[in-house]
């Protein structure tokens, strides 16, 4: 009856051929090893166990390594990952394969200190590193989301005013107006990370000292539509709170007659009202 091993006599794998089977140079005899010859120019044998054969976990005598370097390193040299160009292979660990299975490889910021660092294949292809440490230093837009202030901002943003047009930064640059009504300057205040230390992994002190936005909340002006570009504008909490689903017309009318009543005494008529809103809109125009 065969063994296991006789039964792999004369199979190929990859670019090995099994022509024999015998103890390893070290370790215990019973530790068989297939003697095994590339189908390479060089026809090299090399032993190797019968599980790395059959998962395909060893192909070549090594030459294949040599052709997928080739095949990968080619395309990388001179590309670029975020700020990092990248030069060559790190000729000291260019046969290292990383944890993501690629190759190390030297790269140059675009910063002013254009700094070289060895940067493993998978983190560039990745997006995992982009920089040597530049963009955070400087708060590059790119890196803006890992701001504590942002993320709380994000999260008003997604929970309130995402049901429209309104994108993240068209609602961040309208939040720091002052109140269209009143001309209040922002004056809300959210941190996201107040509401997170009860939760198993509580956030950091300095996400929590860092992470309120102050802002002012984007009022609908016709209250049955929804936040788009053309039917918001910046509002403090006290104007937001009294305009409730109130149309425009309606609350400009009832800050006319409650100003002229509370300053002046004055009692209003629907005539006079009009005649200030048109007047209001006269000097606009």
């Amino acid at each position: 009856m065969r063994t296991k091993y006789e039964d792999m006599l004369g199979k190929q794998y990859g670019k090995l051929t099994v022509i024999g089977f015998g103890p390893p140079d070290e370790g215990p005899p019973e530790q068989v090893r297939l003697i095994c010859e590339c189908s390479c120019e060089a026809k090299t044998k090399v032993k190797h166990k019968r599980a790395a054969l059959l998962t395909g976990h060893v192909r070549s005598c090594g030459c294949l390594l040599g052709d997928w370097n080739t095949d990968r390193i080619i395309p990388m040299i001179g590309k670029v990952f975020g700020r990092w160009t990248v030069l060559e292979v790190d000729n000291e660990t260019k046969l290292l394969q990383t944890s993501g299975g690629g190759l190390n490889y030297k790269c140059q910021c675009a910063c002013e200190a254009k700094t070289i660092r060895t940067i493993p294949g998978p983190s560039l292809r990745s997006g995992h590193s982009k920089s040597c440490g530049c963009m955070k230093a400087k708060g590059y837009a790119n890196n803006r989301k890992y701001e504590p202030r942002i993320r709380s901002a994000r999260t008003i943003w997604t929970q309130n005013y995402n049901d429209g047009d309104i994108d993240f930064d068209t609602f961040l640059c309208l939040s720091q107006m002052n109140c269209d009504y009143c001309g209040q300057a922002p004056s809300n205040t959210y941190n996201a990370f107040m509401y997170e230390t009860r939760k198993k992994y509580a956030a950091s002190e300095r996400s929590i000292a860092e992470g309120v936005f102050v802002y002012n909340g984007l009022d609908k002006v016709e209250s049955l539509g929804k936040h788009t570009k053309n039917n918001v504008v910046p509002c403090c909490y006290k104007c937001n709170w009294s305009k409730s689903d109130d149309p425009l017309r309606a609350h400009e009318e009832w800050l006319i007659r409650s100003y002229h009543w509370r300053i002046f005494g004055q009692r209003l008529t629907d005539e006079e009202v009009s005649k200030i809103i048109a007047n209001k809109v006269k000097r606009i125009m």
